[in-house]
């Protein structure tokens, strides 16, 4: 739904079945295209959207990456699972099942509608 969405908007689309190969997938095209937004499945095999924020921000700081905003998607809308989501260093928690009212308004938030 989140990738028709941004289609819509003419945006391309990546996407990566773990955090791990996420990660891997940014590093490897990095050079060649310019990253907007990531959006953050929390709950991935391998790594999850925790664990792979938290690596994707170290990246960033230390200048291996550039900034780019983080955006949790979660089924999870705890104020406990928003805190975390902040936490590890997302920017935005958007709640599964996706709403493209909700979605449309955290692009606008961060500048991207």
């Amino acid at each position: 739904v989140a990738k028709t969405f941004l289609e819509e908007r003419g945006y391309k689309v990546k996407s990566a079945l773990s955090g791990a190969q996420g990660i891997e997938l940014i590093k490897d095209h990095v050079n060649e295209l310019t990253f907007t937004l990531i959006l953050m499945d929390l709950q991935m095999p391998v790594m999850d959207g925790f664990e792979t924020t938290i690596q994707l921000r170290k990246l960033m700081n230390d200048g291996q990456l550039p900034i780019i905003p983080i955006v949790a998607l979660s089924a999870n809308g705890t104020d406990q699972d928003k805190k975390r989501c902040f936490e590890s260093g997302m920017v935005g928690h958007i709640l599964k099942p996706l709403r493209e009212k909700a979605f449309n308004e955290t692009l606008r938030k961060l500048g991207l509608a």
